[in-house]
């Protein structure tokens, strides 16, 4: 107990200061309010920025000199390009590098040959199937997209090639075109008649007839016939590169 003679006193000691230095009743002893709680950093999104940075850097375009002409490529391919110049010198570990870098990349492309050509034997083998069923039925059978028929399969390197539509937005169009194909077709058989029984109108007849043939020949560019793209070897992308070069060797006055 304390030194003073009144009873009422509290008493001092720990946790019970003197009544002067005690906080009033009804007033808070932290006027300030209690700090903020600061929250952590979010640091989910730095790898982000990082990858972002990454990829930004290494498809930042630099100027190179080849020879006399200065080109730009992006510094992943200045880093490729010197990494191979230095396998090629004999630095082994370059040729590594480089190895390694390939070789996934081309394990990953033989396992997608492989998974799409599996895929693709299996329709092809789907359809065979129905269109015997339907055959057999006496049906008239259904058109798939892309059609069995327009789809070449190469055994010996597991390739695949489409000579047809593959979706049916694009055997619409194909069909739209092979539509008015028939049409300019008639048009040109009717021109040529006319032109023997009509012959007072024979420059009518001949300028429909050109123009007809035109039609034809704007569509054949872009879509073979069905008896030309089931023939045996065909490839309808080599098909279309020799077409626009027969249309780019042809004087400008006949385009």
């Amino acid at each position: 107990m304390s030194g003073s003679d009144d009873p009422g006193q509290d008493l001092i000691g720990y946790g019970k200061p003197p009544a002067k230095h005690r906080f009033m009743k009804g007033r808070s002893g932290n006027p300030l309010g209690r700090p903020r709680k600061i929250a952590p950093a979010n640091l989910s999104t730095v790898p982000n920025l990082f990858d972002e940075l990454i990829v930004k850097e290494a498809l930042r375009p630099i100027p190179i000199r080849d020879g006399d002409k200065v080109s730009e490529i992006t510094v992943i391919e200045a880093v490729l390009r010197s990494t191979g110049l230095a396998a090629m010198k004999g630095d082994h570990r370059a040729q590594k590098t480089i190895l390694g870098l390939i070789k996934p990349i081309q394990d990953q492309r033989l396992n997608d040959r492989a998974a799409l050509f599996k895929k693709v034997v299996d329709y092809k083998d789907h359809w065979r199937d129905e269109f015997t069923a339907y055959d057999q039925r006496g049906l008239e059978r259904p058109q798939p997209v892309p059609h069995p028929d327009d789809i070449v399969l190469d055994n010996q390197t597991m390739g695949v090639r489409f000579n047809g539509p593959v979706s049916f937005d694009e055997k619409r169009q194909w069909d739209d075109a092979e539509s008015r194909r028939a049409e300019a077709l008639e048009e040109v058989a009717e021109s040529r008649a006319l032109m023997k029984s009509d012959p007072k109108n024979i420059g009518f007849h001949r300028a429909n007839l050109a123009s007809e043939l035109k039609i034809i020949e704007s569509i054949n560019m872009r879509i073979p016939t069905k008896a030309v793209r089931r023939r045996p070897g065909f490839d309808l992308a080599k098909y279309h590169q020799d077409q626009q070069r027969r249309a780019n060797a042809r004087p400008r006055s006949d385009r």
